[in-house]
């Protein structure tokens, strides 16, 4: 009788640690605090008479005001134009030649890349060659001029720069913990929902210093929850052995019996 107590004591234990992946997985996610960015950011000091400073603006914020025309395809904007692939034609041609032949079935999709971008850069991560992009009468008349790397940099800083006194308190914490813990090369991993996250990478003005904010290195952070199922797997697992030693005692049980 002794035994049996103890064979259901132990498979009561052991049908509740069997489904600890669940719950464990399930409690991580609900209890632990807003995940953080898979970014880790980085400050750099900025200055736009350096070749190295408007390198640092063109490769990480430029996306903002230029369009490689690589990006124009069924491949990667599907739904975002009409007629992508001609459009891309249309946009290549444009940089090699000054100006693009009337295509009507273009015309609106050459309509949102000038609403949306200033300049156009045929390299597949931008590059050397960069022009201005200008369309007017409804679409039908495409110009692009070339302008040098400079000039992109400029207008970029000009129009994407944020000015840190014009930011909220707790948009300059995260630009000062950005900052402060850029000295040694590693940055900073804000959380998901602290203020100005959403903004990176971003470039901000502190005391007349021009600050780049852009990811530094990148963390495969599986979250609370993944770890909860792991520590479930452990679980599980001494779950089953208690099973198996139930059942073990309930067969001595009845042999004794």
């Amino acid at each position: 009788m002794r035994l049996r107590r103890v064979a259901v004591a132990l498979a009561v234990v052991g049908l509740l640690l069997v489904p600890a992946p669940l719950y464990l997985s399930a409690a991580g996610t609900a209890l632990s605090p807003p995940p953080k960015t898979p970014s880790v950011y980085g400050a750099e000091p900025v200055d736009l008479g350096t070749a190295d400073g408007r390198e640092t603006v063109l490769r990480y914020h430029s996306h903002r005001v230029v369009l490689s025309v690589h990006q124009v395809s069924r491949r990667y904007s599907a739904g975002e134009y009409r007629a992508p692939n001609r459009t891309r034609r249309t946009l290549r041609a444009a940089i090699s030649d000054g100006n693009a032949a009337d295509d009507p079935a273009v015309r609106a999709d050459l309509r949102a890349v000038a609403r949306n971008y200033t300049f156009l850069t045929g390299e597949y991560h931008g590059g050397e060659t960069y022009v201005r992009f200008r369309v007017r009468e409804n679409g039908s008349v495409v110009t692009a001029e070339r302008v040098t790397a400079a000039r992109v940099a400029n207008v970029t800083a000009r129009r994407r720069a944020v000015d840190y006194g014009s930011l909220s308190a707790a948009e300059q914490r995260t630009v000062d913990r950005i900052v402060d813990n850029s000295t040694d090369d590693w940055g900073y991993r804000p959380r998901v929902d602290a203020a100005f996250a959403d903004r990176l990478p971003a470039l901000v003005s502190v005391d007349g210093t021009l600050y780049s904010l852009h990811a530094v290195a990148h963390v495969d952070d599986l979250g609370a929850g993944f770890t909860g199922f792991v520590y479930g797997v452990y679980a599980a697992g001494v779950g089953v052995v208690l099973l198996v030693a139930a059942g073990g005692l309930a067969l001595v049980d009845r042999y004794r019996g």
